[in-house]
Formats: structure tokens, sequence, C-alpha cells
């Protein structure tokens, strides 16, 4: 009886040991998330943020209007976790594009039940409604400038395809 409580205590004791040994190796072999990926990891914290606020906005176009800028900003975030240089030319996009929503987003929703105590609320609800157009084009062109070099490079194989088959005749 003695020898199965020894034989148990040294399994979880070795085995404790290992798991610990293991965890120290996994800890040192893993990398820090790289500047890109916190940057990526930060901006889907926001939209998801800017979504949820969405959820409490009551006209339902502006609601919808809200869904789909975040709907082009994960669209966005994707294309530029694929693309290695897209990073550089999109810290405007990340850095305050993103925050500058969901500042219109939220005050947007904490405004839309005071128009009655307010009488310049309704002005702004107006004012943030018409700006959300000016913020879906700007993160379209956003996503149409990470295509660009895409959308290059297919016209000059395209170029290169039509010259090569009329000289082959």
């Amino acid at each position: 009886m003695i020898s199965a409580i020894v034989a148990t205590a040294l399994f979880f004791t070795v085995n404790a040991l290992l798991g610990s040994q293991r965890a120290g190796q996994d800890a040192g072999n893993s990398k820090p998330p790289s500047a890109k990926d916190t940057s990526l990891t930060l901006a889907k914290s926001k939209l998801s943020e800017i979504e949820q606020t969405a959820m409490t906005i009551q006209r339902l176009e502006v609601r919808q209007k809200v869904q789909q800028i975040c709907a082009l900003g994960y669209n966005i975030l994707d294309e530029i976790n694929l693309r290695q240089d897209a990073i550089k030319t999109s810290r405007q996009f990340l850095n305050y594009y993103i925050d500058a929503t969901g500042t219109i987003v939220t005050k947007y929703a904490e405004l839309q039940s005071k128009t009655e105590f307010i009488p310049s609320a309704q002005a702004s609800l107006d004012k943030v409604e018409k700006t959300l157009n000016t913020v879906e084009s700007a993160f379209k062109k956003q996503l149409e400038k990470l295509y660009d070099k895409d959308v290059m490079n297919l016209d000059i194989e395209l170029t290169v395809l039509a010259k090569t088959i009329k000289s082959e005749g």
C-alpha cells in the first residue's frame, strides 16, 4: 500500500517537473508577436467594439452603414495580414481611421436618445449620418490601394500575353 502511494507521488512529481520544463522550452521557442500582428489584433478589437456599439443604434440605415464599414475594415485587415508591405501603406488607416470611426459611432449612439433634451443633438446626428458615407468611401479607397499592385501586375501580364499572341501570329 505504501509503495503504491510512493509510486503515485513519484509519478506526479516527475510529471510536474517535466511539464514545467516543457512549458519553459515552449516559452523560449515562441516568438513575441510582431508589431504587425499587434497592430492587426488591436484594430480587429476596435472594429469589434464598433460593431457592438452599432447594435445599440436605433436607426436601421445607420446601423447597417456602420456594419458595412466594419465589414470593409475586416477585409482591409485581412489584406494587410496577407501582404508583407501593406502595413506601411496602411498606417493612417490603422492609427487614425478606425479610432475616429469608433469615436463617431460611439458619440452617435450616446446622442441618439438625447435629441429631445439637447436641441443641437439632432443636427450632430445628421452630420454623422452624412459623414458615414465619407468614411465608407475612405475605407473602400484603402482597400483599393491594397489591390493596386495586383491590378497593375494583371495589366502587365495581359499586355505581355497580347503582344506574345500577336507576334506568334
